[in-house]
């Protein structure tokens, strides 16, 4: 990881806040997915030589990224 560079971090959807991802746990994880204002939500299917869930992008990866395009839509005017 490079310096200043985030931590990877995870969350339930059971509300709590279980911290920082590990190397270890990668196998144990269903989704992984990145965010920045200009990327939006980016899955992520493998990290480092490991796969994330099934290789594939999840369902609520999906969800969140039609949730960000939608609301981006509402909020952005054209430039046309």
């Amino acid at each position: 990881m490079r310096p200043g560079a985030p931590a990877p971090w995870r969350f339930s959807h059971r509300g709590q806040d279980p911290g920082p991802l590990t190397l270890r746990e990668i196998p144990e994880i269903d989704e992984a997915f990145i965010t920045s204002s200009s990327r939006g939500v980016v899955p992520v299917a493998q990290i480092i030589d490991q796969p994330v869930g099934n290789g594939k992008v999840g369902e609520t990866t999906k969800q969140l990224i039609s949730l960000f395009e939608q609301k981006i839509s509402s909020v952005v005017e054209s430039i046309t």
